[in-house]
């Protein structure tokens, strides 16, 4: 029981890890279109 608490907690932390990787690939995907908006060369920084 040990054994699959653990790989839970591996899951669980995984699962966090992309949440994390994917909101802040959000946050940064819509800073980038408002600097576009106001600034036009700022689409080159955004790839």
């Amino acid at each position: 029981m040990q054994r699959l608490a653990s790989n839970k907690e591996t899951v669980a932390s995984e699962m966090g890890e992309w949440a994390g990787r994917i909101w802040s690939w959000k946050v940064n995907l819509d800073l980038c279109r408002s600097a576009a908006a106001g600034i036009g060369s700022a689409h080159r920084q955004c790839g």
